[in-house]
């Protein structure tokens, strides 16, 4: 199995503000020098914290495409699938069905192959596609869904792991950066990981 994030989807506000990551690097809110270093290292740190945590710290579509054997969705929560598609293009919704509930299904109708299933929990979002006689598993899927959080302020260790990682790209702007992600940013969100590797 492969898979690739095709499209990360447009960011058009950050979950934490400049002025929060000012408040919390203790920058004095009036001094405007390092603005665009802070906002660079917040976008930096969000990017570094989904992929590590395997989470959308901000809600919006993605694309991904896969080779149709079995995935895990990337950047949990999983919410509605926009299109499905193959090399053909987007599969009319005659060609397959979508169910809600604690999994979300997609049927794949194929009448000369037979059918393709994926499914995803809302909490695991493990994506299966059944093996069926007469199916091109060279063949490459495409979907795009609906992934993230909307607001990150209930989520207090989430919020507080992405300014103390930007805090830390900040703090080492210039020099590399060879840590994964800063100790600080893991502690703080260790218990919001979605990668099934412990």
């Amino acid at each position: 199995m492969s898979f690739d994030i095709v499209d990360y989807g447009l960011i058009e506000v950050e979950p934490v503000s400049l002025e929060e990551a000012k408040s919390y690097m203790q920058i004095d809110a009036d001094y405007a020098s390092d603005d665009n270093q802070i906002r660079i290292a917040i976008s930096s740190a969000r990017e570094r914290l989904e992929r590590y945590l395997n989470i959308g710290l901000v809600n919006r579509d993605i694309t991904i495409e896969w080779n149709g054997s079995c995935i895990k969705l990337p950047l949990t929560p999983n919410f509605d699938i926009v299109s499905v598609s193959d090399k053909d293009g987007i599969l009319a919704t005659d060609k397959y069905n979508v169910s809600q509930g604690r999994n979300k299904k997609i049927s794949i109708n194929d009448v000369v192959s037979g059918n393709l299933n994926y499914f995803y929990s809302i909490t695991t979002e493990t994506v299966q596609i059944s093996r069926e006689s007469g199916i091109d598993y060279g063949s490459v899927y495409t979907v795009i869904y609906n992934t993230g959080y909307e607001d990150l302020t209930n989520m207090v260790g989430l919020k507080q792991s992405l300014l103390a990682e930007a805090n830390y790209l900040f703090k080492l702007r210039g020099n590399p950066v060879t840590d994964v992600i800063s100790p600080n940013a893991a502690l703080l969100s260790a218990s919001y990981s979605k990668n099934l590797l412990i």
